[in-house]
């Protein structure tokens, strides 16, 4: 439990997350909803009478599904893997807080996957058109020089009027390819 304690300590202590934190970027969320459902898992693991720690667990896996249902499910993965292996933490109650909090906060997903977008096959396809736009912010990359980042002003309209700050961009590019 201190290791997570000081994990949770030194992420929100992070400058981006400072940053984007605050904005409701999902990573951000879905960072704290998984700090804690390790931390539940724990808890429920090594101590079999804790029903806090099993709620807690539901809970927090239905809070990342909700804002990642995949990162959710890969987050669920590794404890499930746990619970099935470890002879000590085999408990059906940890796996039904696992599968509990997947349905619970993937269920809002699938429903809107239904309502908004056709389909749960549908959905990511529509996302990943979404996609284009996101291409299209790195190109405003250079801009954040002259100004506000470009994540923080939508739609960037602040000129580039730094132009050999490229120059910056394309160096470090190098670098990063010869290993540097």
């Amino acid at each position: 439990m201190p290791v997570l304690a000081l994990t949770g300590t030194l992420f929100v202590a992070l400058w981006v997350t400072q940053l984007h934190g605050p904005q409701a970027i999902p990573n951000h969320w879905t960072a704290l909803s998984a700090l804690s459902a390790v931390g539940c898992f724990v808890r429920a693991a090594g101590n079999r009478s804790n029903r806090r720690a099993l709620i807690g667990l539901c809970l927090a896996l239905a809070a990342a599904a909700l804002f990642r249902p995949t990162d959710a499910l890969w987050l669920s993965q590794p404890m499930a893997a746990a619970v099935l292996c470890a002879r000590r933490w085999r408990r059906p109650a940890l796996l039904t807080a696992l599968v509990a909090g997947l349905a619970r906060g993937g269920a809002q997903w699938v429903v809107e996957a239904y309502l908004s977008y056709g389909g749960v096959v549908a959905r990511p396809q529509r996302q990943r058109h979404r996609g284009r736009h996101r291409l299209a912010s790195r190109d405003r990359r250079p801009t954040a020089h002259s100004g506000r980042p470009p994540q923080l002003c939508r739609p960037c309209t602040v000129p580039w009027k730094h132009r050999t700050s490229v120059i910056w961009g394309l160096e470090s590019k190098r670098l990063r390819r010869s290993g540097r």
